[in-house]
Formats: structure tokens, sequence, C-alpha cells
């Protein structure tokens, strides 16, 4: 009995000790201590091989320490191997491990860009399907991005923020091949010389160019530039505006632009910002141009110029509430209204992925802006239907509906 007391005693010490090699893991990675994080998660597959997130811990950790910290020493297609065999590992131990398959598909997604720069679109492919294969790029996901790609009119220029969306979207384009005349520029890949200039010359048949003003030279040297806080001025023709129904001279598109990054004490611009106002202006309005989920640095100085179209936002060359164009209310009836922008919904529930499975909350979103505008303009029974159908298409048991928007819904109800 002695023993057998002290032996369960010491499981219980050994079970304690593994667990504190994961938060110590945890901590370390928070503070972006990288190396310190993976060494940690190491030891906790080690400690214990049937901890499906200690695999899971090591492959984010070193997926971010490859990507998103100083470059590994002795990087190679080996090293994106094993991170996809420590993900692949977690996911076979406990196949609910919903950010662990996110992961799977951020690794694959990474792993297009050298094939691209290349133009490899067959690799590129290959490694897309890989990710959709292993459960990476969820139903769900991929129904997102395909209505992400409906609010945008014919060939649209989109700037797309995150994994999820840069590889959802080229996954649609490349592998079903959907919507090819839309430009989806990954906007956190702006800073790279490689990627803005896969964008500036694109590959036929596969990624549309973006219209840029900058030699090869200007994007090999981009940088952080000298800036403090400026007006771009961007001509408005014409044509531009019969486009919309607006009857006006020609007129100029006011950019205030803001220092967006510091050296010092002296105010700088990032070239992320640089590169999408070299977009905007090599445009010329000759292509509608939208942004998606984007941070607010992104538009920052042209939010009046903006058109809420339900899941992006579209760029106009004039301030949308003076002309009653702040809301696209067409085009938000006809995809966030049809059921079937929402047959894949619930395999949310099957395959979650809580890192970014959140981005859903934008459909209610963009219906409760619709209905808000319905009763703002005295439609209350109109600003009632779309909260009815609403409920129908978006029910609480497959999408919780968060405090906040249901406090909008219920003044919105009452009013």
């Amino acid at each position: 009995m002695r023993w057998s007391i002290l032996s369960v005693a010491a499981l219980a010490v050994l079970g304690v000790a593994r667990t504190d090699l994961k938060q110590q893991a945890k901590a370390a990675y928070e503070l972006e201590q990288y190396p310190n994080a993976l060494r940690l998660a190491r030891q906790a597959t080690k400690a214990n091989p049937k901890d499906a997130e200690a695999w899971y811990l090591l492959g984010r950790y070193m997926h971010f320490r490859c990507y998103d910290s100083r470059p590994l020493a002795g990087f190679s297609r080996a090293t994106s191997d094993s991170i996809l065999g420590f993900l692949d590992r977690a996911v076979k131990l406990d196949p609910k491990l919903g950010d662990a398959f996110y992961f799977i598909g951020s690794e694959h997604g990474v792993r297009t860009h050298e094939p691209l720069v290349r133009g490899d679109v067959e690799q590129a492919r290959a490694e897309l399907r890989a990710a959709r294969t292993k459960g990476g790029y969820p139903d769900w996901m991929l129904e997102y991005c395909r209505n992400l790609l409906r609010v945008c009119e014919r060939d649209a220029i989109l700037f797309v923020m995150g994994d999820m969306q840069v590889n959802g979207v080229r996954y649609l384009q490349l592998v079903e091949g959907e919507r090819p005349d839309v430009t989806a520029l990954p906007y956190p890949l702006l800073d790279r010389p490689w990627a803005v200039l896969l964008y500036k010359d694109g590959i036929p048949g596969a990624l549309r160019s973006a219209p840029m003003s900058w030699s090869r030279e200007q994007v090999m040297d981009m940088h952080p530039y000298r800036w403090r806080t400026d007006t771009v001025r961007i001509p408005v023709p014409i044509s531009a505006l019969t486009g919309m129904g607006i009857t006006a001279p020609d007129t100029v598109f006011e950019w205030q632009v803001e220092p967006d990054l510091s050296n010092g004490e002296r105010p700088m611009l990032s070239a992320i910002t640089a590169a999408v106002i070299d977009i905007v202006e090599a445009n010329n309005w000759s292509r509608p141009l939208y942004f998606a989920l984007c941070p607010p640095a992104a538009t920052a100085g042209i939010v009046s110029y903006l058109q809420s179209c339900g899941l992006a936002q579209r760029l106009l060359p004039v301030r949308t509430a003076q002309y009653g164009l702040a809301l696209n209310t067409e085009v938000i009836r006809n995809v966030l209204l049809d059921p079937d922008s929402y047959r894949n919904l619930p395999s949310v529930r099957q395959h979650d992925m809580p890192r970014v499975s959140g981005v859903l909350g934008m459909y209610r979103h963009g219906l409760i802006e619709l209905a808000a505008h319905y009763a703002e303009t005295g439609r209350k029974a109109a600003c009632d239907s779309v909260l009815d159908q609403m409920t129908v298409l978006l029910p609480e048991s497959i999408l919780p509906l968060q405090p906040e928007l249901r406090a909008a819904v219920e003044r919105l109800r009452s009013r």
C-alpha cells in the first residue's frame, strides 16, 4: 500500500511538471521569446508523446519562429516538413484540435509563395490541395471567402487580411478557378519585394496583376519612408462619377495620410501603406477597389470614402454619406440574405478553428447594418424582416450571438 501511495504521488508530480512545461511555453510565446517557447514545447512532447496540445504548440511556435521572427538559420523545406509533421501528429492524436488545422493550412499557404514567385502554379496548387485534404481549409472557411468574392464587382482589386482570407481566396482562384477577374492582394505582405513584384507582374492565367507605378528597382528598394502628415490628392474623372450616377464636374479625392511608423523621433510611412497608396493612385478609378477586414491603419484618412458591402468596404472617389452611398444595400441583400450563402455554415460545428472562426460574425454585422439602415429611413417592417431572416439563416445553435450584437438587435427591435 505504501508503494502504491508513493507511486500515485509521483505520477501526480509528473503530471504537474508536464502541465508546467506547456504553461511555461505559452508564457514564453506571449513574450515573443520563440526559441525558448520552442524549447519548452519540445520538452513537453518528450515528457508526454501522446499530448496532442504539446505537439500543436511545437508546430505553432516553430511556424512563428520561421516566419514572424528573426530568420531561422538553416531554414529549408525540411524545416517546413517538420512543422507539418508536428501539426499532423497533433490532429491525429486529437481531431478536435481545430487551431492545429488552422496552422496546417497556414504552413501550406506559406509554401505556395516560392513556387508562385518562379511561376510554378502547379506546385502552388499542390500545396493548397494538400491543405484542403488535411482539413486546413474547411468548408465554412472557403464558403466565407467565396461570399467575400461575391460582394466584389467584376474586375475588382481586393485587399485581403490574414492567412484565412489570403489562403482561402487563393485556393478558390487557383484550384477551383473562381473569380479570376479579381486581384486579391495580401495586405500584410505588401512590404515584401517578392510579393509586390508577384502582383505587379501577375501570372497569366493564374494571378491577375495589380496596377502599380513603381519600377522593379523601386520595389526592390522598399523601406520605411520619411513622412509627416500630408494629403495625397488623386484626380477623379467625370467617367468615374457618372458610373455611380453622380453628375458632378471633375473633382479630387483627398487622402490625409498620417505616419504609421517612427524611427526614433522621426515619423515614417510604412512600406505597406506606401504600396497601398501607389496602387490606389495607379488604378486611377478604373477598377473597383475593396478592403476586407484590413486593420484601421489601412484605411486611416479615407473612412468617409468607404462604402460598406457587408463583408468588405469599397473605396469610392466621393464622400459616401454626402451622396447616400455609405451602404450598398443591393449587394448585402443579394449575398447575405441568400440562403445559398450559408449551405456550409453548419460544418463549423464539426470543424471549428477558434483562432479565425470569429470572422463569421461579419455575416451578422452586415445584416445588422442593413437592418439599421432600414430603421433609420423609417422602414421598420423591412428592418424586422432582415432581423427575422438573420435568425433563420444564422441560427444561434450554429453561430452564437455575441452580447454586443444581441444588444444591437434588441435596440433595433424596440425602435
